[in-house]
């Protein structure tokens, strides 16, 4: 799992009654009026590879959230991708049709001491992660300087192939009413195969 296939999921239709967005409480998109617009950056044996990702257009039916991803690579059209999760009041977990999900993604325990479990398995490979909040912290991004609530979490990756892999180790910044403000990864090739790193950060947030 990358930083940017937080949104990994493909696009699913779904006969469900529309429901308030606050049903679906989400730590990382909280709110239905807004788009969050980040740069990722990436550095690797290959280079520092630079992009724009864009979170908009949020929708809850029934206990599915789905939300628009656009990635823009310069130089490149931009793309555009519906990812959807089931929520859960731990959290969110992504659906995505060939992988078994447990646990949650992107969790809403961001008190003292909390923390979520989350793992994935797909054909060849698994992988299983565990998040703790860490304590609040002064973060400064290109959108501004947030008290954020910071969480460090920790992957290893199991692939029939290479074996026991990682362990991949990064950190989410989240921030009450904002959401998901930074994230960082560092990969040593477990799931990239080259060792890189990955950095998530907020340019903007637009209120519709």
């Amino acid at each position: 799992m990358r930083i940017h296939t937080m949104v990994l999921t493909v696009g699913l239709t779904l006969a469900l009654p529309v429901v308030s967005a606050a049903a679906c409480k989400v730590s990382v998109f909280p709110d239905s009026t807004q788009s969050l617009r980040f740069r990722q950056t990436t550095t690797s044996a290959l280079g520092d590879a630079t992009a724009e990702l864009t979170f908009s257009d949020r929708e809850v039916r029934g206990t599915i959230l789905r939300w628009t991803q656009t990635f823009t690579v310069e130089g490149r059209a931009a793309r555009d991708e519906v990812s959807s999760f089931r929520c859960s009041k731990e959290g969110i977990t992504p659906m995505d049709e060939g992988t078994e999900f447990t646990g949650v993604q992107y969790g809403n325990d961001l008190a003292p001491d909390g923390g979520w479990t989350w793992t994935w398995a797909a054909t060849g490979i698994s992988a299983s992660y565990d998040y703790r909040v860490a304590g609040r912290e002064e973060v400064t991004v290109p959108a501004g300087t947030f008290d954020a609530v910071r969480v460090n979490y920790t992957g290893k990756v199991l692939s029939e192939t290479r074996g026991e892999l990682g362990p991949v180790v990064g950190t989410l910044w989240i921030v009450e009413g904002v959401g998901l403000v930074k994230q960082f990864e560092d990969d040593p090739g477990a799931i990239s195969l080259l060792p890189d790193t990955t950095t998530l950060e907020l340019l903007e947030v637009t209120k519709d």
